[in-house]
């Protein structure tokens, strides 16, 4: 069995939520490049069976600026993507930031092989 201090058990827990932080942006950007890159083929395909005129058209709207921002986005999707929220363990509160004795908070099972 393993002794811990609450700080220490604090510091774990903002590692893992961290950990998860960065597989969620990264999960994130995945689904991002994915949409922007089905897009971008349906783009090419829209170039290649539409007709003149309808081509003519859709540069006039800007096409070419939005398939060029898209492939930007595709290089770098991590910049792209919404913030990931994920919750973090409640400060002390002011009642034990008073009371000096230190905590110690007793684990049954094992958090970490270098505990």
């Amino acid at each position: 069995m393993h002794t811990i201090k609450m700080n220490r058990l604090k510091q774990i827990i903002r590692e893992e939520l961290e950990i998860i932080r960065e597989g969620a942006e990264e999960e994130a950007a995945v689904k991002n490049s994915s949409a922007c890159s089905k897009l971008l083929k349906a783009i090419e395909a829209f170039k290649s069976e539409a007709s003149e005129k309808t081509k003519s058209a859709a540069q006039e709207l800007g096409l070419d600026k939005v398939e060029e921002k898209i492939k930007f986005i595709v290089g770098s999707p991590l910049g792209f993507i919404d913030p990931v929220a994920v919750e973090q363990p409640k400060s002390e509160t002011s009642t034990e930031k008073l009371d000096s004795t230190p905590k110690k908070v007793v684990v049954k099972s094992q958090v970490k092989k270098s505990l």
